[in-house]
């Protein structure tokens, strides 16, 4: 099994400049305490850093191999552009220090400024040499979304270099409003990831890069009961069927979902309206509550064996460009 969607916090000096809020991690003997603006944000594990530690409960698992993303908060969207520049090479040339040091059990998505699209860029096209698979970005950058044409230069130079992007549920504008804690993104993860695939497939990327390898993290939340929508204002004509040649559906099912969606019955409505080989194991691993024991495992036993025909690894090979 190859689990995609995967968190880690590399132990690294990421103050670039003399803004509170870069991240400080202080580690100790029982895994690490996250400081942003010298306020603790988030206890993590040793296996959030500690690749041994991680190994060992990937075999607890069943998991063969594991995409290696940094922590979303590490983003440091908010930072002035080449300190987030530095910031993002620190932590991206750590991951790729991982995935070469244990070749076949990881792989790495990078992360980019996207307030500079340049210089993310940039960024995209020397993690590409550097040997990772992708980045991961945003679903909203500051309180925009990634359809923005600004951002286009991004996905532009992951299609040129063969690089997959990870649209990542990201803190929303109304977050203060929102309950604090697992509350507050277990009720806007969901419908953030909806709204910022949509709308990606509404300004016509997925049409306009046809070879970019775009992937959602928690099974596109609730887009799969926006598509119906999207797709009855597709068939009245107007901007939207001129920017958008097909179906907003037939758009995507060329786009990769994760599987933290911890129903069965959610999974295989979003097999139905996306296809089965656009499905990836997705555990929010080491955040979560799937530790060693997971119900992911019974999660894709409900499916039966043809439902799971490819998800377990098959399809993550293809959403990160690598051969079997």
């Amino acid at each position: 099994m190859i689990d995609v969607h995967t968190h880690v916090v590399p132990p690294i000096d990421y103050r670039v400049g003399s803004d509170s809020r870069w991240p400080v991690v202080e580690v100790d003997e029982e895994g690490a305490t996250v400081f942003i603006a010298h306020k603790a944000f988030r206890r993590v594990r040793t296996a959030s850093f500690d690749m041994s530690v991680r190994m060992g409960e990937m075999e607890a698992m069943g998991v063969r191999a594991q995409v290696l993303s940094p922590m979303p908060e590490l983003f440091s969207y908010w930072a002035l552009p080449e300190e987030a520049a530095e910031a993002c090479r620190r932590v991206n040339d750590w991951i790729v220090g991982c995935v070469t040091e244990h070749a076949g059990r990881f792989f790495g998505l990078g992360i980019v400024p996207m307030q500079d699209p340049e210089l993310a860029a940039r960024e995209v096209d020397r993690l590409a040499q550097a040997g990772l698979q992708g980045v991961m970005v945003g679903s909203n950058v500051e309180g925009r979304l990634l359809a923005d044409e600004g951002f286009f230069p991004v996905f532009e130079a992951a299609e040129s270099s063969e690089m997959a992007v990870f649209v990542h549920s990201f803190h929303p504008p109304q977050a203060p409003q929102l309950p604090r804690g697992p509350a507050g993104s277990a009720v806007s993860f969901p419908q953030e990831i909806a709204v910022g695939i949509g709308a990606l497939i509404a300004c016509g990327l997925p049409e306009r890069l046809p070879r970019l390898r775009l992937g959602a993290s928690h099974g596109g939340g609730g887009l799969v009961f926006t598509l119906g929508r999207l797709s009855h204002a597709w068939s009245q004509g107007g901007r939207l069927a001129e920017v958008l040649p097909e179906d907003p559906y037939a758009y995507a099912s060329r786009i990769f979902y994760d599987t933290l969606l911890f129903r069965a019955e959610s999974l295989r409505f979003l097999i139905e309206i996306a296809g089965a080989s656009q499905v990836v194991v997705g555990s929010d691993y080491p955040f979560s509550s799937l530790q060693p024991g997971w119900p992911l495992h019974a999660l894709l036993e409900e499916l039966g064996p043809e439902g799971v025909s490819g998800i377990e690894e098959a399809n993550a090979l293809a959403f990160l460009g690598v051969r079997g």
